[in-house]
């Protein structure tokens, strides 16, 4: 994963329990017990458990809810525990080659988690960031994010946050399973 795009969801990821304390204690909103960590893995060669490939995805939302390991450094990645995988490409035009990858991710997830409905991927191509939803028939990409931007940065953290903070359904997870 590239320092840039690992420092910023590490920065999400660290600043958002203070701020929902902070909001919480001014009675705007209750405490978040289902607040999820936001992985960012560094191993690009480590095998990610539960996969047939040699591919590693370069950061997941991780489902754990617990809070305890804040440490994204020894991280590797597990299949069976990603709510959501994010491939990271250093230019613009590899977008194709960071779909071709996240098909293969979200494969490894369907086959990792039986309980998945749809799953959430993300693909960072240079400074555009695309989120995909992954069904059993077809894929949604939306159009790109461009973080260089400031408003293209206020809607890949809401997306992140979201993710963070949403139902377990939401992120496609059957609760009758």
């Amino acid at each position: 994963m590239y320092p840039w795009i690992k420092a910023f969801i590490a920065f999400v990821a660290d600043s958002l329990p203070g701020t929902l304390r902070r909001i919480s204690e001014l009675g705007s909103c209750q405490p978040h017990v289902n607040l999820r960590r936001v992985i960012a893995y560094e191993l690009a060669d480590a095998v990610a458990n539960g996969s047939d490939d040699r591919r590693q995805p370069g950061a997941a939302l991780d489902k754990d809810t617990s809070q305890t390991v804040r440490s994204s450094d020894n991280a590797r990645s597990y299949y069976r525990d990603a709510a959501a995988v994010i491939e990271v490409k250093r230019f613009p035009y590899q977008q194709r080659d960071a779909y071709k990858d996240l098909f293969v991710y979200m494969r490894n997830i369907y086959v990792n988690q039986h309980n998945r409905r749809y799953a959430w991927g993300l693909t960072i191509c240079g400074t555009h960031v695309r989120a995909c939803l992954f069904g059993h028939d077809k894929v949604i990409a939306s159009d790109a994010m461009d973080v260089s931007t400031v408003d293209g940065r206020h809607r890949f953290v809401s997306l992140l946050v979201n993710w963070a903070l949403c139902e377990s359904a939401q992120l496609g997870y059957d609760p009758t399973i």
